[in-house]
Order: C-alpha cells, then sequence, then structure tokens
C-alpha cells in the first residue's frame, strides 16, 4: 500500500553524516538561535518580522504544524542533524508545497557545516524532494545580492528562470 504524502512528509532521510528530521517542539531552542543570528537572518529570512518570542511558543507552533495536514499548511519543515553528535546544524523547508501539481519551494540554510556537510544536505533535501515526494519541479528563490547562495544553487543543478521584481516591500 502506498504512504500518503502526509506520512511520507514524517519520515526524514539519512544520508551518511547527517539527516533530515521532521521539525519538532524539541527543535524549538535551535531555531530560536538562529533566529537571533543577523547573519542567518538576512540570507534567509530577511523580512520575516513575526518570529514567536519564546522557546516554548516556538515549541508549540512547530508541535502544531507537524499535526497538520500538507493540504492545508502546503509547507513542511526539516531540520539538518549531523549523525555524529545528533546536533541540528541547519534546516530545510518545502513551501509553496502543492502536492496535486508536484511542486514546490526549497528553503535550505546551515550554521557551522563545512562545504562537503552542505553539499550532502542540499544532495539529501532534493532527492527526498523527487525521490520521496515525487515531486516534478523544485524552485529555490535567492537574493540576487546573496552570489555564495546562488553558485550554490546553480551547483545543485537549480537553474535561473527569472527575477521577482519588486516582491518583497522593504519597510526599512
Amino acid at each position: 500500500m502506498d504512504m500518503s504524502i502526509d506520512e511520507k512528509l514524517r519520515h526524514g532521510i539519512i544520508g551518511r553524516r547527517v539527516q533530515l528530521r521532521r521539525r519538532q517542539g524539541l527543535h524549538a531552542p535551535y531555531l530560536r538561535s538562529i533566529q537571533d543570528s543577523p547573519e542567518f537572518l538576512r540570507a534567509m529570512f530577511r523580512f520575516e518580522t513575526h518570529f514567536p518570542k519564546s522557546v516554548d511558543e516556538l515549541a508549540g507552533n512547530f508541535n502544531i504544524e507537524s499535526g497538520t495536514p500538507i493540504v492545508q499548511s502546503r509547507a513542511a519543515h526539516y531540520v539538518v542533524e549531523s549523525k555524529t553528535d545528533g546536533l541540528p546544524i541547519g534546516i530545510v523547508s518545502y513551501v509553496n508545497f502543492f502536492p496535486e501539481h508536484r511542486r514546490a519551494e526549497l528553503t535550505f540554510g546551515l550554521t557551522n557545516a563545512s562545504p562537503s556537510i552542505a553539499v550532502e544536505a542540499g544532495v539529501l533535501a532534493i532527492l527526498f524532494a523527487f525521490g520521496v515526494l515525487g515531486l516534478n519541479k523544485l524552485e529555490a528563490r535567492v537574493f540576487s545580492d546573496n552570489p555564495k547562495f546562488i553558485a550554490m544553487d546553480k551547483r545543485f543543478g537549480f537553474r535561473e528562470e527569472g527575477l521577482i521584481a519588486d516582491h518583497f516591500l522593504d519597510s526599512s
């Protein structure tokens, strides 16, 4: 019997040195720490201003989110963990996820990871998207002033399809 898309999303994927694990309340302290990092916020969540204030509130949100069907949330979030010590080293999210159209947008970011670990985590995220979730298209949106992420996405096989002008309003 085939698993539903929600059942597939509950399972992560295990690589040689890292694994993707569905985000849960226990990951809240790590996620709170990266939300406090100006560098990480600039690269990943530049215009996001509505993060929960406390670790407990964040944990509660994650626990609710993990039980919400994908057709409602349109997102699935994972933590990249080191297999050597089990500690979180990054995030992978599939957002604007439309299983019926077999497409999603990938959000990917790591903290304190070597280039080879970053490559393995990126490959796992892409393998999970196409191999497990059965996606036909995976998008990656990158800010144009972030050449490091643009180059990384190109190495993963993404190609530039266009420039989205005036997509975000910068209130500063």
